[in-house]
């Protein structure tokens, strides 16, 4: 994870990056002529803060995605019922997955992207690190649900946020395939994903 502050410089290079893997650049072939002209910069400030395009690349991404979660963690936390919180939450993911735009959607488009993840960065990506943060935004949800007695609180952490992995994941599912279920609406497989998830947590 990356936790710190970053000049106005190294967000404009991070916007520039994502202009232009949002334009469909593929981030193998982005050159830091391009980088620095998206970001409205000169080429050789982009070395004055990242060592290679590589770094430069991963960390936009991460950057963005910490960015994106903190957002959908506001959203959640927002909401004032279990069953609200557990919508707002499968409605943002569902989002995320169907707009190729998205950072989410940018970063893992690409089978090889690791490559440049797993660049030498002075702080290291956590391979998790996604799956980390979401899981916390499961967390306030169960805490939720246990306080309005809505589910138990009878099983482990593990247990809880798996159980709210797994309902999520047969929702994602679906939309995902939707065309395989041409008499379901979104509405009614949300309606199944939220009473899925009570009946493994009571």
């Amino acid at each position: 994870m990356i936790y710190r502050r970053f000049s106005e410089k190294e967000e404009a290079v991070f916007e520039g990056i994502m202009e232009l893997l949002r334009n469909g650049n593929n981030p193998y072939k982005i050159t830091v002529s391009e980088i620095a002209k998206s970001a409205n910069i000169g080429k050789g400030t982009v070395y004055d803060y990242f060592s290679s395009k590589e770094e430069a690349i991963s960390m936009a991404l991460i950057y963005n995605i910490q960015k994106d979660i903190a957002t959908v963690k506001n959203l959640v936390i927002r909401e004032n019922t279990f069953r609200d919180k557990y919508f707002k939450i499968i409605s943002l993911l569902q989002e995320n997955i169907e707009n190729k735009y998205s950072t989410l959607s940018l970063a893992t488009n690409y089978k090889e992207l690791d490559e440049i993840f797993n660049h030498d960065l002075d702080t290291k990506r956590d391979p998790g690190f996604f799956i980390t943060e979401l899981e916390s935004i499961f967390s306030i949800i169960i805490d939720k649900g246990i306080e309005e007695k809505i589910i138990y609180d009878n099983e482990t952490k593990y247990y809880q946020i798996s159980a709210v992995r797994s309902s999520i994941s047969g929702y994602l599912g679906y939309i995902s395939h939707r065309e395989c279920f041409p008499n379901i609406d979104e509405e009614y497989a949300k309606d199944v994903s939220y009473k899925q998830l009570i009946k493994m947590l009571k």
